[in-house]
């Protein structure tokens, strides 16, 4: 499958909107034309004389190739299923969620593809987007299609029960395993990487809680608390710090637009202020810490990335990262025991026509089958889903998350399929999340400190999910 060879008008960029920082341009000679020769593999020969000199602009100013002419023009927002081209519900339920994740409101970078996590994207460039888009739109419920960091395969015969899609991202060997030729991989065009992104501080005050935004760098907002003996009883950190020297992390005493400018100018500068300011996150910490305060590592790596710029004293033992830090992570001292250890976990689900309507009655479906007297578990989904609506918490498409049990989902999922199937609803499409049970534990990030030195048990789960779906 190829492109038109009618060629885009090239996009308008809308003022206002979040823009990617230039990556930086690492490669050398060969490799540079190795990402030049992957990016013009998706357009018809006769227009690869004519892009290769943008797409090398592009690769040169923003130390990648997103093929900006390949993008539609104006705010990409998802549209009720029926809307979209397809052969199956499963084509056409993808291009919804691709498209929801690329939408103004929804992505951190949107011309640049990124959804989440400084440098997590949809896929590498707007021609797989377009691909990609092809292929869901012939797709049918015989055919697999296929996905390698942003690269579209193409479509294998399989049958019903199997994945629609199946999507690897960034599986690098293991003597390449790590950010500096990560880096040079996204580069030349083979590798992408996703991750979460999102920040909120919650203050309380007369019973009531409220959520204040500071514009500011958080170092100068924790070192003024800690010398001023302001309290602080919970304390977190979620800046993208598996992508700490990629812009994830905002050195201390600079601008953003500063930051943005060192780390196309000058990297190593960045990483030098990024290390300092790493040391002083950890040293007011440490002393809020001490008087009190308990901080939990959210799952970003930050503990990591301390211990990387140089300060071991956050090691458990002294002297390396293998037995973890001293700091617990959410998912060691707060999901899993109130929520892991007993099988609940997070999965979502969309309303595929767009109406609101739908949402309402997924809501009180979902309500109808918690018991909120069997665990404080179910209690709190019962209130949370009870309370959805009135909190206004749908941006993109008419969607939910709730945290629940294995029994709890077969329920919810039974229920909504009644539903569908008796025309309550239109289409209602459940995802997972990447916080589901059993399914967070890297060694720096979202760990349960969990001492595997081995990737045997994640490969066994797989091949037992791919026999469960040949044997049906």
């Amino acid at each position: 499958m190829t492109l038109s060879n009618q060629l885009p008008d090239y996009p308008i960029f809308i003022e206002g909107i979040r823009r990617a920082p230039d990556r930086g341009f690492h490669l050398n000679e060969p490799q540079a034309e190795l990402a030049l020769k992957n990016a013009l593999r998706y357009i018809p020969s006769e227009l690869q004389a004519q892009l290769a000199p943008e797409f090398l602009d592009e690769l040169r100013t923003n130390g990648r190739i997103y093929g900006y002419r390949y993008r539609p023009q104006g705010d990409i927002r998802p549209k009720p299923i029926d809307a979209y081209e397809g052969n199956c519900i499963e084509g056409k339920a993808f291009q919804v969620m691709m498209d929801n994740n690329l939408c103004f409101d929804i992505a951190l970078y949107p011309y640049e593809l990124v959804t989440y996590g400084e440098t997590g994207q949809v896929c590498q460039n707007w021609m797989q987007y377009r691909l990609i888009k092809q292929y869901l739109q012939v797709m049918t419920r015989e055919q697999t299609l296929v996905v390698e960091s942003g690269h579209p395969l193409g479509l294998f015969k399989s049958h019903p029960n199997a994945p629609r899609v199946i999507i690897t991202n960034s599986m690098m060997v293991g003597m390449y395993d790590n950010r500096a030729d990560w880096e040079i991989a996204a580069q030349m065009g083979v590798a992408n990487y996703g991750q979460a992104f999102t920040c909120a501080t919650t203050y309380k005050q007369e019973g009531k809680p409220y959520s204040i935004a500071f514009h500011g760098n958080i170092i100068a907002l924790l070192e003024y608390a800690e010398t001023h003996a302001i309290a602080i009883d919970l304390l977190s950190d979620q800046t993208s710090c598996h992508a700490v020297y990629e812009g994830g992390y905002c050195p201390a005493g600079i601008s953003f637009e500063a930051r943005t400018r060192l780390l196309k100018d000058d990297r190593s500068e960045f990483r030098r202020l990024a290390d300092i300011s790493l040391q002083r996150h950890f040293e007011v910490i440490r002393k809020l810490v001490a008087k009190g305060t308990y901080f939990f590592d959210y799952g970003n790596s930050f503990m990591k990335a301390i211990y990387d710029a140089g300060v071991k004293a956050i090691s458990r033992n002294g002297s390396d990262e293998k037995d973890g830090f001293i700091w617990p992570s959410y998912v060691e001292d707060i999901m899993g025991p109130e929520l892991f250890d007993y099988g609940y976990g997070p999965f979502r689900w969309v309303c595929l026509s767009g109406m609101h309507e739908d949402l309402i009655k997924t809501d009180h479906a979902a309500m109808s089958c918690i018991d909120p007297e069997r665990r404080g578990q179910d209690r709190d989904n019962y209130n949370w889903i009870r309370d959805a609506e009135k909190n206004r918490l749908v941006v993109g498409t008419q969607a939910r998350i709730l945290y629940s049990d294995a029994e709890g989902r077969l329920k919810i999922a039974l229920r909504f399929n009644e539903m569908v199937r008796n025309g309550e609803t239109g289409p209602i499409m459940l995802g997972h999340d990447h916080h589901d049970v059993s399914g967070t534990d890297s060694p720096f990030r979202e760990t349960a400190n969990i001492k595997a030195v081995t990737s045997l048990f994640p490969l066994q789960g797989a091949g037992g999910i791919l026999a469960h779906y040949i044997l049906i």
